[in-house]
């Protein structure tokens, strides 16, 4: 996180301000997303599993569901819940939740 901060203060200093969409596993700490606020103007988390098992068995991180759960808490802190576009449909600010369904994709890949 420290490497995109960055980045993005060096584009702002060079008075460049493009959207900045943070593309995101969700697996940070609440705390350090705070230290992101008004930096990002749009945040990208993926939603794998709300179950321990799964993330453990699947991700090896049975603390998944508590990370998770926090990281996007302070997502919509910082964001809100109203997703805003430009005239040409693409989100300028706010926070869009990619969930991703790991147990049927898990069950099929067993079959192979």
């Amino acid at each position: 996180m420290p490497a995109v901060k960055e980045v993005i203060n060096v584009l702002h200093d060079k008075d460049y301000f493009p959207a900045i969409i943070y593309n995101t596993n969700g697996y940070e700490k609440p705390e350090a997303l705070a230290e992101m606020e008004g930096m990002v103007d749009v945040y990208l988390p993926d939603f794998k599993y709300l179950d321990s098992k799964l993330a453990g068995e699947f991700s090896d991180t049975r603390n998944y569901p508590e990370i998770i759960t926090g990281s996007i808490k302070e997502m919509y802190r910082q964001k809100g819940s109203t997703l805003i576009l430009d005239d040409d449909g693409r989100a300028i600010s706010g926070l869009i939740i990619r969930h991703l369904v790991y147990r049927e994709v898990a069950r099929i890949a067993r079959i192979f």
